[in-house]
C-alpha cells in the first residue's frame, strides 16, 4: 500500500508541475492533499493518525483559499489556462481583485508549502510519519507547491503585478523570518 500511495502522489506532483489548467490543478492539489496526509497516517499510531488528520484538514483549507483563488481569476480574465490568462487585459476598477486572486492563490499555496507563518501542520506530520514519508513530504511535496506558485508568478500573472502587491517582498520576509 506504501509503494502505491507513494507512486500515485508522484504522479500528482507531476500533473502540478505539467499541467497548464487551474482546474485540472486544483484536482491534483486535492489528490496530492489525500495521499500526503496517508503518508502521514500509514504509521499506525494514534499519534501519526491525529497528524494527518490535521494535516489534511489544513491542506484541504487551503485547497479552499486556492480555489476562491482561481474562481475570481477565472471570473476576470475568462480562462482557466494558465498560459491563456491575459491579467494586464482586466477591465478597469478590477485591479483590486486580481490582487484578492493573488493574495488566495498565495494563502492557499502557502498553507500547503508550509510558509511561515502557515506551517501549523508541519511539525506534527513530520514528527509523526515514517522517516520515509517525511522525507517525501518536505523533499518533494512541498516543493512542487513552491514551483507551482513560481509558475503562476511569471506565466499568468506576471512579475509586474506581483510586485505591486509585494507577493515577493511578504514571501521573503516570511522565508527569513522562518530560518
Amino acid at each position: 500500500v506504501y509503494y502505491t500511495i507513494v507512486l500515485v502522489l508522484l504522479a500528482s506532483l507531476c500533473g502540478i508541475i505539467y499541467f497548464d489548467n487551474l482546474l485540472v490543478l486544483y484536482f491534483t492539489l486535492e489528490i496530492s492533499a489525500f495521499l500526503s496526509a496517508g503518508l502521514v497516517i500509514i504509521k499506525k499510531s494514534e499519534r501519526s493518525r491525529r497528524a494527518g488528520m490535521k494535516y489534511l484538514f489544513l491542506s484541504l483549507l487551503a485547497s479552499v483559499f486556492f480555489l476562491i483563488g482561481i474562481v475570481i481569476t477565472y471570473r476576470l480574465t475568462g480562462s482557466l489556462s494558465i498560459n491563456n490568462m491575459d491579467v494586464s487585459s482586466v477591465k478597469v476598477g478590477n485591479e483590486d481583485l486580481i490582487g484578492t486572486s493573488l493574495l488566495f492563490i498565495f494563502i492557499g499555496l502557502a498553507f500547503k508549502s508550509a510558509l511561515f507563518p502557515f506551517h501549523l501542520w508541519l511539525p506534527d506530520a513530520h514528527g509523526n510519519a515514517t522517516s520515509s514519508a517525511s522525507a517525501m513530504l518536505s523533499g518533494v511535496v512541498l516543493k512542487s507547491y513552491i514551483i507551482l506558485f513560481i509558475k503562476l508568478i511569471y506565466i499568468s500573472f506576471g512579475i509586474e503585478l506581483v510586485k505591486e502587491y509585494n507577493i515577493l517582498n511578504i514571501s521573503l520576509t516570511l522565508g527569513t523570518i522562518a530560518m
